[in-house]
Order: structure tokens, then C-alpha cells, then sequence
């Protein structure tokens, strides 16, 4: 007979599951995680919501459960896309900022921001890439955002 063990959340950062031998495996979240939950923290913050109850405001607002806003707040998941568009829309930020944190957070913000909707749609199948393919597609977009500062795009347009 197996016994069944029940994973454990230690600093709100890494899963820690036991083996049958009693020794520790730590499960790290990934970096996009992580680098939302600081973002949606920080936004929560800016909007003075106070940290004790602030799982339950998001869970209410955007009609999730606790259990969810929990983990979007320590970085255990990340929202659907139409609820980060939610999200973005009800804080005032910018969906490319609250992603990646690339670009201003808001409009006040100084800098320029890219609203196409098609950089919009390629953050969302960015979204949707399981963890291990969304480093190289970061890679990717890198490399094409160099070349197009280093030759100008098609239209002559910066982005």
C-alpha cells in the first residue's frame, strides 16, 4: 500500500513535498510566477489594499476563489487572460507591464507601450505555453525586438 503525501507551501516561494522517505524535494515555481505575484502585489499596494484580506478583494472582484487569489498573490499561478484583462482594467495598468514587466505600468507612467492587438494576442499564446517552452519563446521575442531597434520595422514605425 502507498501512502499518499500532502504537499506543504513554505514561504509562500517553494512546494515542498515529502518522499515515502521522509527527505524533502523542493518543486520551485517558476519565474514568471513569481515575477506576476511581485507585479499584482505591487499594484495591490498602489491601491492601498491592505495585506491581511487582500486574497479575499481579488477573489470577490474578479469572482474567483480565495484559494485562487492566494495563489496568483504568492505565486503559485497566474490568471486566465480575460480575467488579467480584468485585472488590468480595474487597477489602470497595462497588460504588457502586468505580463512581463516590460513598458510603463499605467498611463502616468513615462516611456511608450505597444496597444496592438496582436502583440496582445501573442502575450496570451505566450500565456498558454507550459513553463518549459516560455523561456525560449522569451528568447525569441527578444531577438526579433533587436533586430527591429537595430533595422527599423517594415512600416518604419517605431515600436
Amino acid at each position: 500500500m502507498r501512502t499518499i503525501l500532502q504537499p506543504e507551501v513554505v514561504n509562500c516561494q517553494q512546494l515542498i513535498v515529502a518522499s515515502e522517505r521522509y527527505s524533502l524535494k523542493s518543486m520551485p515555481n517558476s519565474p514568471e510566477k513569481a515575477l506576476f505575484s511581485k507585479r499584482l502585489n505591487e499594484l495591490c499596494n498602489d491601491k492601498k489594499m491592505p495585506v491581511h484580506g487582500r486574497q479575499t478583494q481579488l477573489a470577490r472582484k474578479f469572482k474567483v476563489t480565495q484559494e485562487a487569489a492566494r495563489k496568483w498573490l504568492d505565486g503559485e499561478s497566474i490568471p486566465s487572460y480575460e480575467r488579467m484583462l480584468k485585472i488590468c482594467e480595474f487597477f489602470g495598468a497595462k497588460f504588457e507591464w502586468l505580463i512581463s514587466g516590460n513598458g510603463p505600468k499605467d498611463d502616468n507612467a513615462e516611456g511608450f507601450y505597444i496597444n496592438d492587438p496582436r502583440v496582445i494576442h501573442a502575450a496570451k499564446v505566450m500565456m498558454d505555453l507550459p513553463d518549459y517552452g516560455k523561456n525560449e519563446g522569451v528568447q525569441r521575442i527578444d531577438a526579433l525586438a533587436q533586430f527591429i531597434a537595430q533595422h527599423g520595422s517594415k512600416n518604419g514605425e517605431a515600436m
